[in-house]
């Protein structure tokens, strides 16, 4: 017979042993969101938001459409659990259709069984149910519309859908894109892509009109990046140079790649048309990214964001803190007429400044994001297979 001393010691050693489990696999129960409620209060943020799945399938196909289900029933070997949906970023069938590998959103994988006999989602076609055994591999991206990171988010091209010579703004602002020679491709870093490496005069463009005034911004996109083309080489610019007061033409640049020139083999990570609050002034201020030409022709995918509160503009590779300088206060500048362009540049007359490669999931808000946030937004491509510099 124990005594209570005894017992009491037992029951703590047993607990210890089974946090201690916990912990060794994946970076812990709590981590992995295996217990009752979320994966942590940033995930609990992207769970009131509306989901997106895309599915490839076995046969070739591939479907994109939102979320019909809450949660994936899984067994494995912590024994019968479900997982929010919001927690899993990716779900990769084995050869015999019944086990899988599922990544969850905080970097975890775990190898079980998947209970759903299909997968619902609801598609521009109608709703549908794809059988677990006729896929290869399906993913799942929260879309911000109700999230927290919605806030200021006023474009957001996801770039999944052909849609035939425009790109509909997802962000729920209402700036639609015109496309002008870019080619659509599957091959994105999130579902689809656009090309602005063939010929023509590749860009997407739309009017940033209402951007005028805006006393802070924050730019995102994935690129991905073939070689080098030319002299110059533009994922975002707005506004055009060349001629008297070039300086006061510009909106804003995000990221430039330049060759030759004042600062040969350097970026001009944004350059940003502000009229200035002490004296009304239009200028011209550039940041440089801390990065050489070669880190981003590598053909791997990579995320750059720039933000700016107002008085400083910030450089992110990678989800990382990048480089940093001070801007006059102000308030973006804008000319009538200006449209910002996607995967080109307009100089001297003529738009012959394009990307040499891949762009995706393009993002504006009219607020600076925090360095956590920036982080989040890398984190939500960064595990998707294929190359990524880490």
């Amino acid at each position: 017979m124990k005594t209570l001393k005894e017992q009491s010691l037992l029951i703590a050693v047993e607990m210890a042993a089974i946090f201690a489990v916990c912990a060794v696999f994946s970076g812990g129960c709590a981590a992995a969101g295996f217990h009752a409620g979320s994966a942590g209060g940033a995930d609990k943020k992207e769970q009131s938001a509306e989901l997106r799945i895309t599915i490839d399938v076995r046969d070739g196909s591939r479907l994109i459409g939102m979320a019909r289900q809450d949660s994936l029933p899984v067994q494995c070997s912590l024994g019968s659990i479900k997982i929010p949906l919001a927690d899993i970023r990716k779900v990769t069938m084995f050869e015999d259709r019944e086990q899988a590998t599922i990544c969850l959103a905080n970097g975890d994988k775990l190898t079980g069984v998947p209970g759903w006999r299909a997968v619902k989602v609801t598609t521009i076609i109608g709703d549908i149910a794809v059988t677990m055994t006729e896929i290869r591999e399906l993913t799942v991206v929260p879309v911000f519309s109700g999230s927290a990171a919605n806030r200021g988010l006023v474009l957001y091209y996801p770039f999944d859908l052909d849609e035939g010579g425009k790109v509909t703004d997802a962000s729920g602002g209402r700036h639609d894109g015109i496309v002008n020679d870019a080619k659509w491709t599957s091959a994105g870093r999130i579902g689809g892509a656009y090309d602005f490496s063939g010929s023509g005069t590749p860009y997407i463009s739309f009017d940033p009109g209402d951007l005028a005034g805006t006393r802070a911004l924050s730019v995102a996109a994935w690129i991905r990046n073939f070689g080098d083309p030319g002299d110059w080489e533009y994922v975002i610019k707005c506004g055009y140079d060349g001629g008297v007061d070039a300086d006061n033409r510009i909106m804003f640049i995000f990221l430039g790649f330049q060759k030759t020139g004042v600062s040969p083999g350097n970026i001009c990570g944004s350059t940003l048309g502000i009229q200035r609050d002490s004296d009304g002034v239009l200028a011209s201020q550039t940041v440089y990214l801390n990065k050489p030409l070669s880190y981003f022709r590598d053909g791997n995918w990579h995320h750059v964001a720039m933000t700016w509160d107002g008085t400083t503009a910030t450089w992110y590779v990678e989800g990382q803190f990048n480089s940093q300088a001070t801007t006059s206060a102000g308030c973006l500048a804008h000319s009538a007429g200006q449209r910002l362009l996607i995967g080109n540049g307009y100089s001297f007359g003529s738009i012959h400044e394009n990307f040499n490669g891949l762009i995706d999931e393009v993002m504006i808000y009219n607020r600076a994001l925090s360095g956590e946030e920036v982080g989040a937004l890398y984190a939500r491509g960064a595990d998707r297979g294929g190359s990524v510099k880490q």
